[in-house]
């Protein structure tokens, strides 16, 4: 694989599979979707069951105890999307990746500009086999198929993305995870819901993160002597970023510096540049990213084999 700083050799990149468990069940938060500004009077969310289906609303104007459906679908479209009944690792880290470089497309501009609410979700990658993997998390998490988009690759960006519009996963995101619609910068905030998760379901949302906003050494490229050592994670927002921060201390035990303001980057960023951190860093799986893990992988056997010390940095 060639990236910007050289070349991978690709039998040497391995996705990770995503553990099943554990799993903390969501209770019953069909009314929880329900946007009173939005579906009164227009369409609401269709809750489908086996023989019969309801408009969100409609149960909720009538005070009915509403049971699980078998999938939620719109007036408005097609899909037919099974939501979680639990949060697991697969659902942690593909949210915390989105919080990380995902966006929501502003319902209520496009309702402005167009006359129509487009629910658009897009999450991506400059790595096509990164956004594979995420693709087929899409899949696993809420059952719908999304093409990847290579648009901004033609037009000379290294991007590649996956795109949809359903207002039943964009729900989901805004009134579960409390992610915002538009811009995110100031906006955003650890989730409540993977704060009150136990640990291990905790590390895969920050994993996530990682993902999308950390780097690590591109060790890809030849550098003749020593490169100095080191793990950042750059977001614009400096509150997220210092609960991130609080949250990889707590359930990782690893100490990050910062934040500083990276002006190259316009973003905070926090980072280790001690080996003991960084070795701590890869036994503990903070990156799963196929290239940043063989980069980090890559990065460490070469310290192995020099005998780095932290006091000669």
């Amino acid at each position: 694989m060639i990236t910007r700083f050289g070349n991978i050799e690709e039998n040497e990149l391995k996705l990770e599979e995503l553990p099943r468990s554990p799993t903390q069940k969501l209770k019953n938060y069909a009314f929880r979707l329900l946007d009173e500004q939005i579906d009164f009077p227009v369409s609401s969310l269709i809750l489908v069951y086996d023989d019969y289906s309801i408009k969100l609303n409609d149960a909720f104007m009538k005070k009915e105890k509403v049971k699980w459906p078998l999938y939620f679908t719109s007036r408005s479209s097609y899909h037919k999307v099974r939501l979680p009944r639990f949060i697991d690792p697969k659902l942690a880290y593909f949210m915390g990746y989105f919080y990380a470089d995902g966006s929501l497309k502003d319902i209520m501009k496009s309702k402005f500009k167009r006359n129509k609410f487009e629910h658009k979700i897009k999450v991506g990658d400059e790595f096509l086999l990164q956004v594979k993997f995420l693709q087929k998390l899409f899949k696993e998490i809420f059952n719908l198929d999304t093409p990847i988009r290579d648009e901004r690759i033609k037009k000379g960006e290294i991007y590649y993305y996956i795109e949809i519009n359903d207002k039943v996963v964009y729900r989901f995101f805004i009134k579960l995870f409390g992610l915002p619609a538009g811009p995110k910068t100031g906006k955003l905030n650890f989730p409540t819901i993977i704060q009150d998760c136990p640990k291990d379901i905790r590390k895969w949302f920050i994993r996530g993160v990682f993902d999308a906003d950390g780097q690590t050494r591109a060790t890809e490229y030849y550098r003749e002597g020593k490169i100095k050592p080191r793990i950042r994670l750059h977001i614009k927002d400096y509150k997220f970023i210092v609960q991130i921060k609080d949250y990889i201390l707590r359930d990782f035990e690893i100490k990050f510096n910062g934040p500083y303001l990276d002006k190259n980057e316009k973003a905070s960023c926090i980072q280790i540049e001690k080996m003991e951190d960084i070795r701590k860093a890869q036994s503990q799986k903070l990156f799963i990213h196929p290239i940043k893990k063989w980069r980090l992988a890559s990065l460490i056997n070469f310290y192995n084999q020099i005998g780095f010390d932290d006091k000669l940095k």
